[in-house]
């Protein structure tokens, strides 16, 4: 069974409950061992630990890009790495006016993935933020490139990879080349070496809940007669 904390136990035997499902599916290598993160053009207010912590939730951070800094407080003052505030991959350098940027790549470093098919690159779902429209995305088996795509005109802020084999994966580079937005900082949000997605309410159809009890029999003593 699923574990639950005492105060989700304590909302399932409530009267009157609401229950939103959230479940997630994970086809990510248990074995895999994330290296870390190495990149050419880091900003040092990145968090590049979060590139592979599969949340995708990017926060809106006050900086002088067009549309970072609405004066309703909404936006975070550049926070601090041990503040839990998703943030990843941002780089230093801002895109040109027309969206160029001069080859900036990160990359997740990893060790002990014996096969790799399957891929996911996450970029920001906020619209201030943009995303990569011309970018390529590697799969590298130690100083080799095993598999490569290039990517152009992509409007999507998840980007999904497939129709590969590649055995002894060290690294998954990600180069971006265009960003949807000018001036603009390159945020990579997440790289997934499988398959990692998020399922809730619009998503599933039905839920059967199956709860188990253990019986404890306690020795009883009979009346005389």
């Amino acid at each position: 069974m699923i574990s639950a904390s005492t105060q989700a136990a304590a909302a399932m035997t409530a009267g009157r409950r609401k229950i939103n499902v959230k479940i997630p599916f994970d086809l990510v290598d248990p074995d895999v061992v994330y290296v870390g993160v190495t990149s050419n053009n880091n900003s040092p207010y990145s968090n590049l630990a979060q590139v592979y912590d599969k949340k995708m939730d990017a926060a809106l951070i006050a900086t002088c890009e067009l549309g970072h800094w609405p004066l309703d407080g909404s936006a975070l003052v550049m926070p601090r790495q041990d503040q839990d505030v998703q943030v990843a991959y941002m780089s230093d350098a801002a895109s040109t006016v027309s969206g160029s940027l001069s080859n900036i790549y990160v990359q997740l470093n990893l060790a002990n993935l014996g096969i790799l098919q399957t891929a996911s690159v996450f970029f920001s779902e906020l619209e201030e933020d943009g995303a990569a429209v011309d970018f390529l995305f590697e799969v590298l088996q130690g100083n080799t490139v095993a598999h490569s795509e290039h990517i152009t005109g992509n409007t999507e802020t998840r980007v999904d990879f497939w129709g590969f084999t590649v055995y002894n994966v060290t690294g998954l580079r990600v180069t971006v080349t265009k960003w949807s937005r000018s001036y603009c900082r390159a945020r990579v949000i997440e790289i997934i070496p499988g398959i990692y997605d998020t399922w809730d309410n619009k998503a599933v159809y039905s839920v059967y809940h199956k709860s188990e009890r253990r019986y404890v029999e306690q020795p009883r003593q009979l009346p005389h007669r």
